[in-house]
């Protein structure tokens, strides 16, 4: 399958704008658009779940084990910790019920004892949109490419209407109508596309160019936008654009944005912790407190995902995943049997991913590609 270097830069990008962000406020600097790299990150995991899943059958209870085992491991690592630190009085986050934290762990919308709508770990909040999206997904396997795509926007566009038409105070109801779901139908269409499409380079540097700008001027806009028009339309544009580039000739290969892409969804669930730390020694220095974050953050994010990231996965996957998937389906799965790595690939199956998945992804959270087989290519989810 196609590796696309141009959606692990960007995956890398939008993990840290979204370090940014979070580093911006507490300093009160200017935060601009940099909060839409999760819209960012929602586009790119439409486009990741039609593309992995495009030529590759699976059940809807293979998928969802196999998001369920990418996802869920480190996030719960990361929430355990947190609530470690609560009760040990390290943070200021306090008053965690018990089912505020059950909410956060099974990726129910719930308040929290403050009355915010969000997890325990605050950025979880994504999570939730991006697993109800995996679940509506796994149900649309069951039917062909063609149908599969038109239900799902369907469906996306009709909770979006009955979420304008209608107030709800039910966090639940406000969730999964709000209008940022969309945004993981721009990816679907885009993954549709790209296999029967080709607008050219000039277009795609056209679209790149007309998302940087869309952010640009929202930075500086004094007019309220709605969300999905305001950042969802410039993040679909900025997807749509490096990835229609790169299927009309080659895109650089660079090795750290490919590693900071990998890690992606490491550095976003670990750089709270990170700003947080940082503030209290830093806090006094704006600006070299923001950069030490965004640095710190990729870091830890990085060494986060070689060493905690993966090995989770991994264990997750042959406790979890193999039972779903005998070995005699995967090997109809894989790509070039013929050949001397896909004999290899045939072999270290149970121990790896189908080919099919380690250029597209389910390893490496939220984008990834190489010379050498990468962990990329997943929204955070993906």
């Amino acid at each position: 399958m196609r590796q696309f270097y141009s959606v692990q830069y960007l995956r890398a990008i939008a993990a840290l704008s979204v370090v940014y962000h979070h580093a911006a406020s507490k300093a009160g600097l200017p935060t601009f658009a940099s909060a839409a790299g999760v819209d960012v990150f929602f586009v790119i995991s439409g486009f990741i779940m039609w593309t992995v899943t495009e030529n590759r059958e699976q059940t809807p209870g293979q998928f969802l084990w196999h998001r369920v085992a990418r996802i869920v491991p480190t996030y719960w690592l990361y929430t355990f910790l947190l609530l470690a630190m609560v009760s040990a009085g390290l943070t200021q986050q306090t008053g965690i019920t018990f089912g505020h934290m059950l909410g956060s762990l099974f990726f129910i919308p719930c308040h929290s004892p403050d009355g915010q709508p969000y997890p325990v770990l605050y950025q979880g909040w994504t999570l939730n949109y991006e697993m109800f999206f995996y679940l509506l997904f796994s149900v649309a396997l069951l039917a062909g490419k063609t149908i599969r795509l038109i239900a799902i926007l369907t469906t996306l566009s009709l909770l979006t209407l009955i979420g304008t038409l209608i107030s709800s105070e039910n966090v639940i109801v406000r969730t999964y109508t709000n209008p940022i779901l969309v945004e993981f139908g721009f990816g679907l269409l885009l993954g549709y596309s790209t296999k029967r499409v080709d607008i050219g380079r000039t277009l795609s540097r056209s679209l790149v160019a007309t998302g940087i700008l869309g952010f640009a001027l929202v930075s500086v806009a004094t007019i309220d936008q709605p969300r999905l028009l305001s950042w969802g339309v410039p993040a679909a544009l900025l997807v749509f654009g490096g990835v229609f580039y790169e299927t009309s000739g080659n895109v650089v290969q660079l090795r750290i944005p490919r590693i900071l892409g990998d890690a992606s969804y490491s550095i976003y669930l670990a750089h709270t912790f990170v700003v947080s730390a940082l503030f209290r020694v830093v806090g006094q220095n704006r600006y070299g407190f923001v950069i030490a974050a965004v640095v710190a953050s990729a870091i830890v994010g990085v060494i986060s995902y070689w060493l905690i990231e993966k090995l989770l996965l991994k264990l997750a996957r042959r406790k979890i995943v193999f039972p779903f998937v005998t070995k005699a389906q995967a090997r109809t799965n894989l790509i070039a049997v013929s050949s001397p790595e896909g004999i290899a690939l045939q072999m270290a199956f149970v121990r790896s991913p189908p080919q099919s998945e380690r250029g597209l992804g389910s390893r490496g959270g939220p984008m990834g590609r190489g010379s050498r087989p990468s962990n990329g290519n997943q929204p955070f989810g993906q």
